[in-house]
């Protein structure tokens, strides 16, 4: 396959890029100084000039608080651009694939979330994924909306993620604390682009899907087992997501996801062993961060 990724620098484009060549596709990631996809024209000629079998649109504002600060911004990227994608795809075509974010559900349902939960959020990172997802299938018919929990994995961009930061710290030997309220289903990204290429290479009908590794756990004891595995001495202890005040009034607990849509993916636990052992701590080498 030739495939187009608007975002390839971050977490889930750069693992899609391995999981690209894992496979033999093609895949293109023009930087945002090449393609700025808030430009309709110029997406929409870089969609028409590569003719691609399917665009990933993995850009996003990273982060809650950002999106509070700016939430003109955070539209245009979101739902604006998403839009011009959606547009062009139709009329070319192509199937169009929108990244979105377990961050569209309340996050007080015990339970991992489902494809069919009905969403809900009370800031504006959320609702503007959730209006991108509606507008994605609804503009361009056989869409792809692929929602995924809090992801780790290599980078090509300087955005370092949550784990980033704690793996920084504790390779540091620094003090942390984490939320051990907060319950998700944190991912491998290569795991999730794998899924994602499964999709498209089975030509699955189009729709909403949740990828994200197995199982539900705190955050507190996620980076409890990244502690163990890296053999990090680091003081970690737990705290209350509420210690970390946020600008948005709602502060969600628990957004693990799980699909009923297709097979699950293997559990957390064997993933974050298999990431640091093939990429932090690969046998032989000094490690590969991206």
């Amino acid at each position: 396959m030739k495939l187009l990724v608007f975002g390839g620098r971050g977490c889930l484009g750069t693992e899609l890029a391995h999981a690209a060549a894992e496979r033999g596709h093609h895949l293109e990631a023009p930087g945002r100084a090449t393609v700025d996809v808030t430009d309709r024209a110029a997406s929409a000629a870089a969609i028409r000039d590569l003719c691609p079998d399917a665009v990933i649109n993995a850009t996003a504002v990273v982060g809650i608080n950002p999106c509070e600060e700016d939430p003109a911004g955070c539209l245009e990227l979101h739902v604006s651009a998403t839009l011009g994608l959606a547009d062009t795809c139709r009329a070319l075509g192509i199937p169009l694939v929108q990244t979105s974010t377990h961050a569209v559900f309340d996050g007080f349902k015990p339970t991992p979330y489902v494809e069919s939960d009905p969403a809900g959020c009370g800031h504006v990172y959320g609702v503007s994924k959730l209006a991108g997802e509606q507008l994605a299938l609804h503009r361009c018919p056989g869409a792809y909306v692929v929602r995924f929990p809090t992801m780790y994995g290599r980078r090509m961009n300087e955005a370092p993620g949550f784990v980033d930061k704690m793996l920084a710290r504790l390779e540091a030997g620094q003090p942390c604390r984490v939320p051990a309220d907060k319950l998700d289903s944190p991912t491998w990204a290569l795991d999730a682009a794998r899924a994602l290429l499964d999709l498209l290479e089975n030509r699955e009908p189009g729709g909403i899907y949740h990828l994200a590794n197995s199982g539900m756990t705190s955050y507190h004891a996620f980076i409890e087992r990244l502690r163990a595995l890296i053999g990090s001495t680091a003081p970690l202890a737990p705290a209350r997501e509420a210690e970390f005040p946020g600008l948005a009034p709602v502060k969600p607990l628990r957004n693990a996801l799980a699909s009923e849509r297709r097979p699950p993916l293997r559990s957390w636990e064997e993933a974050l062993a298999d990431y640091v052992a093939t990429v932090l701590r690969p046998a032989g080498g000094s490690g590969d961060k991206g």
